[in-house]
């Protein structure tokens, strides 16, 4: 089928960065706590245009403990406010879509990485969010059975091994 030639294609593609960040964040298939936690340290500390203040650092500090408890939903409401507080800054949107996707709203998830990706700010770290949004897009893809988002899914999958 065209869904398990793009799938072989892609594995083939990536077998050499297997070691990556993301190469491992898709191996652990669903667990995105690596993720929030290593984003969250290093999207402060790159400063590129956003607003990183002490707001931001101790907000993003209490989301991530909520995170690691696995209370998404509070982790969820305090990156909103980091957004609102700072709406340039792309990470806080992508923590957003992180957040969602641990409880299940794919839509949102998929909203909220693709906000970051509009962001002048989010320009740095596209492969990461282009490889979260090909999991938030084939998990509904899953879900609906939709050949289509399948495909639209696999494509950001590789355009995370290009940026």
């Amino acid at each position: 089928s065209i869904v398990c030639a793009r799938l072989a294609r892609l594995a083939n593609f990536a077998r050499p960065i297997f070691h990556s960040f993301m190469a491992i964040h898709w191996y652990l298939r669903g667990s995105t706590f690596l993720v929030v936690v290593v984003w969250s340290m290093l999207s402060l500390k790159t400063k590129g245009g956003d607003v990183i203040d002490e707001f931001m650092a101790s907000s993003d500090n209490v989301a991530q403990m909520h995170w690691s408890r696995g209370e998404y939903a509070k982790a969820e409401a305090i990156y909103a406010k980091m957004a609102q507080h700072s709406p340039l800054h792309a990470d806080s949107h992508f923590n957003i879509g992180l957040a969602r996707y641990a409880v299940g709203d794919l839509e949102g998830s998929i909203q909220s990485i693709e906000t970051a990706l509009k962001l002048p700010s989010g320009r740095r770290n596209h492969g990461a969010y282009y490889h979260q949004l090909g999991s938030a897009i084939t998990k509904l893809a899953e879900r609906t059975n939709d050949i289509l988002l399948w495909d639209r899914g696999l494509r950001q999958f590789a355009r995370s091994l290009e940026a």
